[in-house]
């Protein structure tokens, strides 16, 4: 959505994203190490992904083509401007610099939607922002991630108080973040203890470091199809590639022994025998970096197990980028390799063709809201309809 929204600027501007940013938001506000490409690489951390006992430095992620969804790299320094204009555009204080206005502050942070996770009161959704309460006070707050970073922003007007965070992981940035919001938050003055309350406080950081997280229904083990039939034909009709418009080319290929090994250990789970049938799901470089492993289940039914996927770089980088760091009297050794993270368990199914033998399309329940959506329509028997379908090439 965001992403449409900053190709229609471009359109209308007749210029990049991100010179129209820089013209009218960044140098304003005095946000020089702000863009979106034209950052310096050897100021920029390299991101990491923990394993084991040893990390994995992270690819750049390129998000130009959606950048209006979330493209900018940038420094706590300009995002302290970039707060102090919204909390300033809050109080109606004039700066003839920000572009920033009160009116355009109580316009995007008006509530549009409500979001009710079950143990909060709850939080509303706004142009891009989530507003929340704590006691009196309204927080509204932004967080967002690729792989290798993190970042979280958090504002109480009414107290003229504004936090961000960065961090060089995507996940562990994130819960970081909002734990030390929640303990400045408990050192600000006034403060009174009726109004805020830690359990308030953690409630709403763990909110808030959830939804950085895949949270698609998991299958249950005891579902209904649970019975298992074979699977028709040979494994080699189900191998190739299955094309989506959106999405792009998927590849799925039999599971090598290397493949199983990696799946294993983002899982944390013993894998059920290796003579289960399973397939390597490998999306284009449209998606997110991720990747999949499908477990059968019966008949042309699979377990969708989705990964974050980490590493390697390239071996240039990796004198430069990886190598062991004594820290706290410990060592900490970088590995380039791919490394998983599971995500979450859902469905697929290879459909046949109706007058014919051979496998036509793939479904894949793939995006959150959709499965949420089809649950929340049809119920558990409409689960076909949470499904992204791709056609076999």
């Amino acid at each position: 959505m965001f992403g449409a929204v900053g190709g229609m600027i471009e359109r209308h501007a007749r210029a990049s994203l991100e010179s129209v940013a820089r013209k009218w938001i960044w140098e304003p506000l005095g946000m020089s190490s702000t863009g979106f490409t034209n950052i310096d690489a050897d100021i920029v951390a390299r991101g990491y992904f923990w394993q084991g006992e040893h990390y994995v430095p992270e690819k750049f992620t390129d998000l130009s083509g959606i950048a209006g969804a979330g493209a900018t790299i940038s420094s706590v320094n300009d995002y302290a401007l970039w707060m102090r204009a919204l909390l300033d555009a809050y109080r109606g204080k004039k700066n003839e610099s920000s572009p920033i206005t009160n009116s355009l502050w109580s316009e995007t942070t008006r509530s549009r939607a409500i979001i009710n996770p079950e143990d909060l009161e709850p939080l509303t959704y706004a142009l891009g922002w989530m507003i929340g309460r704590l006691g009196k006070y309204t927080v509204v707050t932004h967080s967002g991630g690729v792989n290798g970073y993190g970042t979280n922003l958090f504002l109480i007007p009414e107290l003229d108080f504004g936090f961000v965070s960065m961090g060089n992981t995507q996940s562990t940035a994130a819960i970081a973040g909002a734990a030390l919001f929640s303990t400045l938050l408990r050192k600000l003055s006034p403060y009174d203890q009726h109004d805020i309350d830690e359990a308030r406080i953690t409630g709403l950081h763990e909110f808030l470091t959830l939804t950085n997280s895949f949270t698609g229904s998991r299958r249950s083990d005891n579902h209904a199809d649970d019975v298992s039939l074979s699977l028709p034909g040979s494994l080699r009709e189900y191998v190739g590639l299955y094309e989506h418009a959106a999405y792009g080319l998927f590849n799925i290929s039999i599971l090598s022994q290397d493949q199983y090994t990696k799946a294993e250990m983002g899982n944390q789970q013993p894998l059920s025998g290796t003579n289960q049938i399973q397939f390597s799901v490998r999306p284009s470089a449209r998606s997110w970096a991720t990747a999949g492993t499908l477990k059968h289940k019966s008949h042309t039914s699979f377990d969708f197990e989705i990964f974050t996927v980490s590493g390697p770089i390239a071996e240039k980088e990796v004198a430069k980028e990886c190598g062991s760091v004594e820290e706290t009297g410990r060592v900490l050794t970088c590995k380039n390799e791919e490394a998983r993270e599971m995500l979450s368990r859902t469905r697929a199914v290879f459909d046949y063709e109706i007058y014919g033998r051979r496998v036509a399309k793939l479904g894949l329940q793939f995006e959150p809201e959709q499965i949420r959506y089809a649950a929340e329509v049809g119920g558990e028997e409409n689960w076909r309809e949470g499904m992204i379908w791709f056609i076999k090439m």
